[in-house]
């Protein structure tokens, strides 16, 4: 279908079932998109992480015949000491990086009617380094909580899907070594497409990724 006025174009939807299989890769913002054969995999391992690692990645797993949209629990590297608890918000789980919010409280104001509160409450998330040119990674916004750049993304992640894992290394200037994966079990790369023992380590380097698949 063409638009009104719009010339029709050569191009085609890459993700299109008979198009060829890609992985495509971005280390800055923890996302990944796969097609392999005919299923399309798309990823953020850098979810809602906006004061700490929680270790969360979102998922989007879609097939001709059906789709599966998932949040799963990841692994994470290289954090610091520092840490973060998750508060009791239930509206939002941050505060708006904004001196013109003051007035709002953090995480929002309750809803009406009983009293909730946040399942995740406790929980303890490690700061991630953050870059020596980026003094402030709050950009002077310090509220209890507040939704701050870059200390919720990790410097390597390890992230498992059904037949996929996927090792991202998001660092700049770091080489990682990946753990034996004795329970995934050997794997093509899908980008290579060679096979990967169960307990070869690949080296990672700096804002690279590696996508294997089981299947």
């Amino acid at each position: 279908m063409v638009a009104d006025g719009q010339r029709a174009r050569p191009g085609r939807i890459p993700t299109a079932w008979d198009r060829p299989d890609f992985v495509l890769t971005d280390e800055e913002n923890g996302c990944v998109a796969v097609k392999n054969g005919a299923e399309l995999l798309f990823a953020s391992l850098y979810f809602r992480s906006r004061q700490g690692v929680n270790n969360y990645a979102r998922v989007h797993h879609v097939t001709p015949v059906d789709q599966r949209s998932a949040t799963v629990r990841e692994r994470s590297a290289g954090t610091t000491d520092q840490t973060f608890t998750a508060r009791d918000w239930v509206l939002w789980d941050y505060a708006i990086n904004d001196p013109g919010a003051s007035h709002i409280p953090p995480g929002g104001f309750p809803p009406p009617g009983d009293t909730l509160h946040q399942a995740l409450e406790g929980d303890v998330y490690h700061l991630a380094p953050v870059p020596d040119h980026i003094p402030d990674p709050t950009l002077g916004v310090h509220f209890d909580g507040v939704e701050t750049m870059l200390v919720g993304r990790a410097p390597f992640y390890l992230c498992e899907y059904g037949d996929y894992l996927i090792a991202m290394n998001t660092s700049t200037d770091k080489t990682v070594t990946l753990p034996a994966r004795p329970a995934f079990g050997p794997a093509r790369d899908l980008v290579t497409g060679k096979t990967v023992g169960a307990g070869h380590r690949p080296r990672l380097g700096p804002l690279s990724t590696l996508v294997l698949y089981r299947g």
